[in-house]
């Protein structure tokens, strides 16, 4: 028996690409489109840092953003922190813009407790389901500090639909054991350079522990995305690990695999800002000095 939105006798194909926002071709509007061979597909890094218990996020290129305690109260000075630019520097695209955007957004969500938390336990109990990560990681001085995830868009269609009702995807399988997905996030329906993606739910299946005021739902057939046909792609938002590919399953059709280009993603761990928190320094002008009552003979 078929799934609903699908007729077995009609030719059809998954597609899936990774995806930037950028202007119509008419400049009037924004739309996604799929990444260009010589372009990045992620919008910013997660990294877990173990030896500071902290998130750091990081720009796709891998410069150092902003670091946020885990256990900081909500709202709460972070412990240390850049902004970001309020507008484009000359030459950058829309695409480059709106990455700063997203980025931004993310790092002002994750000031919540409960939002960060949440974050910490999708990401360990992806790490868990996950095969250890490959030998060549550990050359890098990030393995030093902890994990490193990326986010990045992902744009789905079918081709060759005709359906009459949308048909659901699955994104991510955590029984494969090889699969990269951490969490998704579904896109708004107005996009702007300032916010592509609803980051207020988390598509995740690491929420056994989830407590009823967080932001994780469960990934099942009820919240999968419809997909429909491929001349208006449906687009999500994920955090994934970047050494292993995610699947995308749809009813009859072949499960399709998405994965960050190795030189994209080696490029980008390399440059990685890395950052350490030291405790206080000692030094001849931090020691007070020590009185003397009297003098020996």
């Amino acid at each position: 028996m078929d799934s609903p939105g699908i007729q077995s006798n009609q030719p059809k194909r998954l597609n899936a690409s990774f995806v930037l926002l950028d202007a119509s071709p008419s400049k009037t509007a924004l739309q996604w489109r799929p990444v260009r061979d010589t372009e990045s597909p992620l919008w910013g890094w997660v990294l877990l840092n173990y030896a500071s218990n902290s998130l750091q996020l990081h720009t796709p290129d891998g410069t150092f953003l902003q670091d946020i305690s885990i256990g900081a109260p909500s709202h709460g000075q972070s412990s240390s922190s850049r902004s970001i630019l309020a507008s484009p520097l000359p030459g950058h695209t829309i695409a480059d813009d709106s990455k700063l955007k997203q980025l931004s957004a993310s790092c002002s969500k994750l000031q919540d407790q409960t939002y960060r938390q949440a974050a910490v336990d999708m990401i360990n109990g992806s790490l868990a389901a996950s095969p250890i990560l490959p030998s060549h990681y550990s050359e890098l001085l990030n393995a030093i500090e902890g994990e490193s995830f990326a986010l990045t868009y992902l744009g789905l269609c079918l081709d060759g639909s005709q359906t009459q009702a949308p048909t659901p995807a699955k994104i991510g399988g955590v029984e494969r054991g090889s699969d990269s997905l951490v969490c998704y996030f579904d896109s708004l329906p107005i996009l702007t350079v300032d916010a592509q993606l609803d980051l207020s739910k988390t598509h995740t299946f690491f929420c056994d522990d989830a407590g009823p005021v967080e932001p994780r739902l469960p990934i099942s057939s009820a919240t999968c995305p419809s997909l429909d046909s491929v001349d208006t792609p449906t687009v999500i938002g994920a955090l994934a690990n970047p050494f292993l590919p995610v699947h995308v399953e749809v009813p009859i059709v072949p499960t399709q695999s998405l994965g960050i280009p190795s030189v994209i993603r080696q490029e980008a761990l390399s440059q990685m800002t890395n950052l350490f928190s030291l405790g206080p320094q000692l030094g001849p002008q931090t020691i007070s000095p020590m009185p003397i009552t009297g003098t020996g003979t």
